[in-house]
């Protein structure tokens, strides 16, 4: 249910080229940098020698958008998987287990009431509404993602498997 993304990095850069031009366009901070805020960064996050995890800094809120990561190999093909971050995969892990108990119910609740109105369907309106705001959250900034770190890199991402457990 939690969206996923993994991609290849087709690139001429080597592994040390790779780090350099991902650690010259990272800040410390990831995530909103203030509707006014100045940043000369695309990504904020944390480039290491071995591995990164960094996301896009964008003007606007939202919890949602794709944390990139990967690791740094000997090879020209990379492996660079999108995902939610830590806190909101286990936010949304906890509120989607509560709303589903709640969607589990509604058959029961609507086999004992005479009369049945919009409330009763409230559990399913919060479980999908919750679902779809993630989805929809995530994948509107993929996009956005990828092209910056491809012209980062000066690579090119191609798509290798998507998973959306």
């Amino acid at each position: 249910m939690l969206p996923r993304a993994s991609f290849k990095l087709e690139t001429e850069l080597s592994s040390d080229e790779l780090m350099r031009a991902l650690k010259r366009n990272t800040g410390d901070d990831s995530g909103y940098v203030g509707h006014f805020a100045e940043h000369n960064r695309r990504f904020g996050g944390k480039v290491s020698d071995k591995e990164f995890k960094i996301s896009i800094n964008i003007g606007y809120r939202n919890d949602f958008k794709p944390q990139l990561s990967g690791s740094f190999n000997d090879q020209k093909a990379f492996e660079v998987y999108f995902r939610l971050n830590r806190s909101a995969r286990i936010f949304l892990t906890i509120f989607l287990s509560i709303s589903s108990v709640g969607v589990l119910f509604t058959p029961v609740i609507l086999g004992s009431v005479e009369e049945v109105s919009i409330a009763h369907f409230a559990p399913l309106i919060v479980f999908f509404g919750g679902l779809g705001m993630t989805q929809l959250g995530f994948w509107l900034e993929v996009p956005r993602s990828r092209k910056r770190f491809e012209d980062a890199t000066g690579g090119r991402l191609v798509r290798s498997k998507t998973k959306k457990q």
